[in-house]
């Protein structure tokens, strides 16, 4: 595990401005302070005007569209630095990235496992006003660089990983070339060998495989050794792949000289092994392990088996739920069609007024009820997507899922002793919105319309006049929406008119709920909102064949 890790942060984060960077740090934006350990700045006059300070200095360079520099300090759990040992780490840091001198703000957060520093930096030089580039390009070298410096200054224990060695007199080296064309075991690989206790099949394709393949001379020599270790070399592709027991891992991943191009300008065109080759190709039963505690190995195993079966009932169910929501929905469409076509089915003539009245009241009717399915269907997606989350959980979150504390604690502390704190549960459940379920029709008025009342009172917020549906002057985000969903269910398209006010509120909604409103000018502000907002609950709806 890395001691002191350094990690740049790109702008894409939200870290664009100094503004966004400082209250970051602060815990402003998200209001938890309660998290943020120490917070200190360098070379700025005003600490709490670290903002306006570093904006100021900003303005001096116009040429400069990126004036932001973010990056990131992480220690190990068990490490937890002082304030003097923070602030010589951050000194550390800028003087590697020739940053020194600039003005800075930086905070210590705990709200991980790790405690980690988060330093913002303006380029912009204050005496010259010219931008300085962080280390002429090489930015994750010079973190690197510096993480290795202070593990030496401050006595952590040294990363052996990575671009630079610490030799036994101090001296920090970057490591031959040749370093970098070696095969790195994978995270996943070294997960595996810490859970199982055995070694991973990366691991014996690169110390046991690569030897061999780099010593053979002929492609039958190459494939008769690889069998007689349990291993087998094939092509697939354009490519090659090594079997190792059950798993198959990229030849590329036992070592970037052993590739299927690589072999064939040393050994010819490639060959498929003989017959005779087979049989020799098995599992070694010998396999040297590694450290792992009995215990966690098991769980490791259960961990497996659980993914396992939770993928297949993940799919089951989603399946089943898609299929069931789909059937339901057509159920309801082909319901409210033949209930539309009864209406049609005796004469209206000379009671046009009626007809109108109770085409609005089957309107609403209808909407509602696809409302109502729509939130049911919605709810029972979430609530299955809290069942079945995006990914399973790691092995670790997996343990503390389990709520076996003494489990979790082997795996994450080997050999310590470790004290536990009550853990706090909070349930938040949002309030309800009004929407045309919330609304009562009523019959009257001089011109024969239906009156939509908000449950409880008598005062109508909008009236259906057939073709037309007139809101009241005293309007709001529940009588417009409501209003609106009765009109998209009668027309489909729908023509604002009324007050600024009341169109900037139109096209709110038909922004979060997908109306379609017909005025030119406000369908190109409704485009171009929904184009900068991306997916929205409009693309859920649109999906479930709602939409006209």
């Amino acid at each position: 595990m890395t001691m002191v890790i350094g990690k740049i942060i790109p702008r894409k984060y939200g870290t664009g401005s100094f503004r966004d960077s400082v209250n970051y740090n602060l815990a402003l934006s998200k209001k938890e302070t309660d998290k943020v350990e120490y917070v200190n700045t360098l070379n700025i006059f005003a600490p709490e005007a670290a903002i306006a300070e570093m904006e100021a200095l900003a303005l001096e360079n116009t040429r400069s569209a990126d004036p932001v520099f973010n990056c990131i300090l992480s220690w190990r759990e068990n490490e937890i630095p002082t304030r003097e040992q923070t602030d010589e780490a951050v000194e550390i840091v800028l003087k590697e990235l020739g940053l020194e001198g600039c003005l800075t703000h930086y905070a210590l957060h705990r709200n991980t496992e790790n405690l980690h520093l988060h330093i913002c930096v303006n380029r912009i030089d204050p005496e010259t006003y010219k931008a300085r580039d962080p280390a002429h390009g090489w930015t994750k070298k010079a973190l690197e660089k510096a993480a290795r410096k202070i593990e030496l200054a401050q006595g952590w224990e040294i990363e052996r990983t990575g671009r630079y060695v610490v030799t036994d007199d101090g001296e920090i080296l970057e490591k031959p070339r040749e370093y970098g064309k070696k095969a790195k075991l994978s995270q996943t690989a070294r997960d595996i060998e810490a859970h199982t206790g055995e070694k991973s099949a990366e691991r014996i394709g690169q110390e046991t495989a690569a030897p061999i393949i780099r010593e053979a001379k002929t492609w039958g020599e190459l494939h008769q050794k690889l069998a007689e270790q349990g291993i087998k070399f094939e092509r697939k592709g354009s490519g090659a792949i090594l079997h190792i027991g059950e798993t198959v891992i990229k030849a590329s991943q036992a070592g970037r000289d052993i590739s299927l191009s690589k072999l064939e300008k040393r050994l010819g065109e490639y060959r498929e092994p003989g017959i005779s080759v087979f049989p020799h190709v098995s599992r070694p039963e010998a396999i040297e392990r590694v450290e792992a505690i009995p215990r966690v190995k098991r769980s490791w195993k259960d961990y497996q088996k659980a993914k396992v079966e939770y993928l297949a009932a993940k799919k089951k169910s989603f399946s089943e739920l898609r299929k069931r929501q789909a059937d339901e929905r057509k159920s309801l469409v082909k319901n409210q069609h033949e209930e539309r076509s009864s209406l049609f089915r005796v004469s209206w003539k000379g009671r046009g007024a009626e007809l109108n009245q109770r085409r609005s009241v089957m309107a609403a009717k209808h909407q509602n009820e696809k409302l109502g399915l729509f939130d049911r269907h919605r709810e029972e997606r979430e609530n299955l997507k809290k069942r079945f989350p995006h990914q399973f959980p790691g092995f670790k979150k997996w343990l503390s899922l389990n709520d076996d504390k003494e489990l979790l604690a082997l795996y994450r502390y080997p050999g310590q002793i470790v004290l536990f704190s009550a853990e706090i549960n909070e349930n938040y459940t949002p309030g309800k919105s009004f929407d045309l379920r919330d609304y009562s029709p009523a019959f009257g008025g001089k011109r024969g319309g239906v009156m939509y009342c908000k449950s409880g009172k008598s005062t109508a917020d909008f009236i259906d006049y057939g073709k037309r549906i007139v809101v009241s002057d005293k309007f709001d985000e529940a009588s417009i929406l409501a209003a609106l969903q009765l009109a998209s269910q009668k027309w489909g398209s729908i023509q604002v008119s009324g007050s600024e006010e009341y169109k900037r509120l139109c096209v709110s909604l038909a922004v979060k709920h997908n109306f379609k409103i017909a005025n030119p000018e406000l369908r190109k502000e409704i485009d171009a909102t929904r184009g900068s907002m991306g997916f929205s609950d409009r693309h859920e709806r649109k999906s479930m064949g709602w939409s006209r």
